[in-house]
């Protein structure tokens, strides 16, 4: 066992006699195990123990057997005590995960305080299993299927490789002592039936059901490593990151093998859930305006491009007056710069600038978001036409309407959709005596 265990530690490359390892003990037989194999192996570690106050006298009965057990490996022991039902109650969580959030706390401050490279866990072979077990039965992707990683950040899982019936045997065969969960023998949890019922009836198919497992395991963590890697460089190819913004491009998204399973895997790290992909997907061609929400963000379908941003990432609409022909305006989305112009006048090709006929206008102007209902004369026709109409005529995208300011003067009459085109009613002439520059700094 001690041989095994060195070399998994050595190939996985989890930690090194360098290392100071923090281990995580709650008194069972796994971390018992696991802290007989540091010290007989000679690495440097601590005991870290908490006590969730959950199980009665039987939480402190545990401390104390722990504090015995580190004093006879002669190794140093942290300490904590929690207040886990009302930690749960006030942060909405269910004890299980109150419990998790509070150790693991407790775990990285201690290697802040003391220096400690890893915190080691006794997961081992059958806790896996049932982790994969309890995934199949809610539904689950190709990491739900791997299991539990030896290796994750600082944390390590050095017994990942032995099976709970080998820990038990060495533990009785080393005359160890430890400490009984009482809640371990009842069915009340969903692992533990797994543990009780599931994997025994499993193992009278297969005896040798953990090693076969192993197997199945580091061949998918293999795929799960290649799969992530190629999503990688299609992320790269059809996203991009634009003003805090994510475009997702739909034309290169199709051409990829697959792309309902790649478009799953980079909506899932915005908390899209499968249900919503699916949705999603099933409509994409032609369609534009469907809205998705996850916890933090908001998904829009447009024609050619998925755009996430997070909730509330619009500035709220504005409505700025402007009383005099010159100066400058700043708005949620950029700067308006207004002055005079006399004499010869060049239109600029620039769609920032616009240049106005000033006597067509009355002020005060006001410069404002658009809004559905408007109309104006676009330069170049003769009837009025309505905005929203205007801006599918130019297939201008969803996210950017969102954006589009104007400038309205006093009699009502929109002037200029700013960066698009000017009114009809406001061009320069050969008539035109003054014009008034507009120029749009986003």
């Amino acid at each position: 066992m001690l041989e095994r265990f060195v070399n998994y530690i050595a190939t996985q490359k989890l930690f090194s006699q360098q290392d100071r390892i923090l281990l995580a003990i709650s008194g069972g037989v796994d971390s018992v195990v696991l802290a007989s194999l540091l010290q007989e192996a000679g690495y440097e570690f601590a005991l870290a123990h908490c006590n969730f106050q959950l199980r009665g006298a039987a939480s402190g009965e545990d401390e104390q057997w722990v504090t015995e057990f580190s004093k006879t490996l002669q190794q140093p022991l942290y300490r904590q005590t929690f207040d886990t039902k009302t930690y749960a109650r006030q942060h909405a969580l269910s004890i299980e995960m109150a419990a998790r959030d509070l150790r693991y706390r407790f775990f990285e401050a201690l290697c802040q305080q003391h220096s400690f490279d890893r915190i080691a866990t006794a997961h081992h072979l059958n806790d896996s299993l049932e982790t994969v077990l309890l995934n199949l039965t809610k539904g689950t992707g190709i990491s739900g299927l791997r299991g539990i990683l030896p290796k994750a950040g600082k944390i390590v899982r050095p017994l990942m490789f032995a099976s709970r019936e080998e820990i038990e045997y060495y533990a009785r065969k080393k005359k160890l002592t430890w400490r009984e969960d009482a809640s371990n023998q009842e069915d009340i949890f969903q692992r533990n039936f797994l543990r009780h019922h599931v994997v025994p009836a499993l193992k009278k198919i297969n005896p040798n059901l953990e090693s076969g497992f192993l197997r199945t395991a580091e061949k998918l963590a293999g795929i799960e490593g290649f799969f992530f890697a190629q999503l990688e460089r299609v992320r790269a190819q059809v996203c991009q990151q634009k003003g805090g913004l994510l475009h997702i491009d739909l034309r290169k998204l199709k051409t990829q093998p697959e792309y309902k399973t790649v478009l799953y895997y980079i909506l899932k790290e915005y908390q899209f859930h499968y249900d919503q992909v699916k949705q999603l997907t099933e409509n994409l061609q032609g369609t534009s305006g469907r809205w998705f929400y996850s916890g933090q963000y908001q998904l829009l379908q447009d024609r050619e491009e998925l755009i996430v941003s997070p909730k509330n990432n619009e500035p709220s609409a504005f409505h700025l007056p402007i009383h005099k022909p010159e100066g400058n305006w700043q708005t949620p989305y950029g700067q308006m710069q207004i002055g005079i112009q006399e004499g010869k006048f060049r239109i600029d090709p620039n769609p920032a600038i616009a240049l106005l006929d000033k006597d067509t206008l009355s002020f005060p102007l006001t410069l404002r978001h658009w809004r559905y209902g408007d109309t104006f004369c676009p330069l170049g026709m003769k009837q009025r036409k309505k905005l929203s109409d205007f801006f599918i005529d130019l297939k201008i995208p969803l996210h950017e309407k969102e954006k589009i300011v104007l400038v309205e003067d006093a009699q009502g009459k929109i002037v200029w959709v700013v960066g698009l085109r000017i009114s009809e009613q406001c061009k320069i002439t050969k008539a035109t005596r003054e014009a008034i520059k507009m120029e749009w700094l986003g």
